[in-house]
């Protein structure tokens, strides 16, 4: 109950913070073609298609040049970075190796499979190959820019 309190909080927040401002919204809940997707567009497309989502705390990440905000997608841990443009993300993300092993020039020893998205002024991260996660953000974002494999399979019953 507390996780639909804190997220119905946020959006309610998100939504009166663009009151006034261009509808950018899609009837069919997928990621905005306009460039200003950003992480409350995220976040509440993945509420509306029925994801079991959390909204988490901003932390400091010494190799990001921004604050990542904990996104909990299927009660996996999923980074946000959200930049102030789609330019300033797609410079970004340029600096991203295709594996997703190096950052910004810095080595990075991921605790679990590293896979980036982009999408307008957002980079998502989702360390692990958890199918539904993966999924989830695959529809909304479109496929990886970055990271290691990725496999989606549906498992078959005996």
């Amino acid at each position: 109950m507390r996780r639909y309190f804190i997220l119905a909080s946020f959006l309610l927040i998100v939504t009166l913070g663009s009151a006034g401002c261009d509808d950018n919204t899609n009837s069919d809940f997928t990621a905005p073609t306009e460039v200003t997707f950003d992480l409350a567009d995220l976040a509440e497309i993945l509420f509306a298609r029925g994801y079991p989502i959390e909204v988490g705390d901003e932390e400091v990440v010494d190799f990001f040049p921004i604050p990542v905000r904990h996104l909990t997608v299927f009660d996996e841990d999923v980074l946000v970075l959200q930049f102030v443009g789609p330019n300033t993300a797609a410079a970004f993300a340029s600096t991203i190796s295709s594996d997703g092993t190096t950052v910004n020039g810095r080595v990075i020893d991921w605790p679990a499979t590293p896979h980036f998205f982009l999408s307008g002024q957002v980079i998502v991260l989702y360390l692990g190959d958890d199918p539904q996660v993966i999924f989830a953000i695959q529809e909304i974002m479109g496929a990886q820019f970055a990271g290691g494999e990725v496999v989606l399979t549906v498992e078959e019953s005996s």
